[in-house]
């Protein structure tokens, strides 16, 4: 599962070698240098630890599978210009064109002050696949950097969010065609926790039946209030909502569903709060493999009508999880 955690300064020494050999065998292949690889290592230790050490706006995320770092991202914000610049991100081979990219900004996002106004980047001259990214974000290439090897690109945060908005793409089931507009819509927040290849479900002990645990919004919570309190009352954690990932959306009976799920990160436990029906119901917090959830959500063609499109709802959102992220 990718993972993405800041570099502590204190432990640059650590990681700088990893670091580097990741950015080498890309360079290898984008921009050799023509130096070997012990001169360009001490080139870029004594360019980059200079700056990240004594610079406390520059930052360094590590990207990781599991416990295995597969690459980095470094950037800077200016406070007084109201911008972030992003520095570089490396990423292993095998795991570039994985959409790493679209998660790694919704963890920057959470990060980043709020009142950004710009934002800049650079691309090696020589990588066309950086340079085509940063167009397709909306940035203007404005010039080059002072060593004349990389394009300096710049453009509104605000256009970069809304690049972002629109990546979060909603899915959507319907039991037939409709023409009319819903004659009801119930919004729902729901969420994916994931912890050493397992997830948590919560779990409907008298009918045998698994779901994301969440539930309806009450009068006057955000989404994301909803999804807290909902597992705090139905699998007993608290929990932290780290973003928003896809909206469900499920027109049945007239009835627009929409479910708004969230990644989350357990920060504790707490007492269960069940509602009476969901005493009756049996319902407790089950943890499976994703292997086990996927086979289980993946029989939704057994299932009655009513827990067919629960099941497939899981199944479609746990695959475009996968599909995101990784196992």
């Amino acid at each position: 599962m990718i993972s993405f955690s800041f570099l502590n300064k204190t432990d640059f020494d650590t990681y700088e070698q990893v670091l580097f050999d990741i950015l080498a065998d890309n360079m290898t292949v984008i921009a050799p240098t023509g130096n070997t690889k012990e001169q360009d290592h001490a080139l870029w230790y004594n360019a980059v630890r200079d700056a990240f050490m004594n610079k406390a706006q520059r930052q360094i995320i590590l990207i990781c599978d599991g416990d295995t770092v597969v690459g980095f991202f470094q950037y800077y914000t200016n406070t007084d210009a109201a911008a972030v610049t992003m520095e570089e991100i490396q990423l292993k081979a095998e795991y570039q064109g994985k959409n790493i990219f679209r998660a790694l900004f919704a963890f920057l996002l959470a990060h980043l002050p709020q009142d950004l106004q710009s934002v800049e980047a650079y691309a090696n001259v020589q990588n066309q696949k950086s340079v085509g990214i940063l167009e397709k974000l909306g940035l203007q290439n404005i010039g080059m950097n002072k060593n004349g090897n990389s394009y300096r690109f710049k453009g509104s945060f605000c256009a970069l969010l809304d690049w972002f908005k629109k990546k979060q793409d909603a899915l959507y089931q319907y039991d037939r065609d409709y023409t009319q507009p819903p004659a009801k819509v119930r919004p729902s927040a729901r969420a994916i926790i994931l912890q050493d290849g397992k997830i948590l479900l919560t779990h409907e002990t008298h009918k045998n039946v698994y779901m994301s645990p969440g539930g309806g919004v009450e009068n006057g919570e955000t989404l994301a209030e909803c999804c807290v309190r909902e597992l705090s009352e139905e699998a007993g954690y608290t929990v932290r909502p780290l973003r928003r990932f896809v909206t469900f959306n499920e027109y049945f009976d007239d009835v627009l569903y929409i479910s708004h799920y969230f990644i989350c990160e357990i920060t504790g436990v707490c007492e269960q709060h069940l509602t009476a029906t969901e005493t009756e119901h049996g319902v407790c917090p089950k943890w499976l493999t994703v292997e086990q959830a996927l086979a289980q959500f993946g029989r939704y063609d057994e299932k009655t009508p009513d827990h067919r499109s629960l099941y497939l709802r899981e199944w479609t959102v746990l695959n475009q999880y996968i599909k995101d992220f990784g196992m």
